[in-house]
């Protein structure tokens, strides 16, 4: 899981504030990834062609379904 980050705000009258950030869902998903892909073995640039082929075959996928959606439903 990615760590909590801490950002520093300046505010309209001067102040600083310190604001803790927790990770979403996705970025923890991607830290897991991460983890289990060293485990593995596997080296950036492969964990980072993996990410790039999963990346282009889901907005394939999502490219498909809206030009069939746009034909009515037909193939």
């Amino acid at each position: 899981m990615k760590p909590p980050g801490i950002y520093l705000n300046a505010t309209r009258n001067g102040d600083v504030t310190f604001n803790v950030r927790k990770p979403s869902r996705v970025e923890d998903a991607i830290w897991n990834a991460v983890q289990e892909a060293i485990e593995a073995g596997w080296t950036a640039k492969q964990f980072r062609q993996e990410a790039a082929s999963a990346w282009e075959d889901e907005l394939g996928r999502q490219a498909k379904a809206a030009v069939n959606d746009l034909m009515g439903g037909k193939p």
